[in-house]
């Protein structure tokens, strides 16, 4: 269900959905379907929170169904984590699955990239003198 919604919301020209309207997509289908989500709430707010919800901050950015299938599940092994009391595991393992949104062939980034980056933690930093 959650792949007929994508395909209904997705823009033809990039087949993803714009960072901006992801929170405004899990949105719409929470309010048509009804469904249990194993990850825990924090690791689900980091992703869709209208504050926090780093997916919807990478600037420039559109994500297709099988990016935000891959994010899900790593956040769902985070969550697992967090639920055995390994907090620090889980925090880790959910920062890597937004590295791996953009950057999993990467080891390292130079600065634009991880301005980029940055921008999608929240951070208001230009410079690298700031950083």
């Amino acid at each position: 269900m959650l792949k007929e919604q994508f395909d209904r919301l997705k823009h033809r020209d990039t087949l993803g959905i714009p960072s901006e309207e992801i929170v405004d997509f899990h949105g719409n289908f929470a309010k048509k379907f009804r469904f249990a989500v194993p990850i825990h709430a924090r690791n689900l707010a980091q992703m869709i929170h209208p504050y926090w919800g780093y997916l919807s901050h990478f600037p420039n950015r559109h994500f297709r169904f099988e990016e935000l299938m891959e994010v899900y599940e790593n956040q769902i092994a985070a969550s697992f984590e967090r639920t055995l009391g390994r907090d620090l595991l889980a925090d880790e393992l959910s920062c890597l699955a937004f590295w791996n949104v953009n950057y999993s062939s990467k080891s390292s980034l130079n600065w634009s990239e991880m301005q980029t980056l940055l921008t999608a933690f929240r951070f208001k930093i230009q410079t690298e003198d700031q950083f």
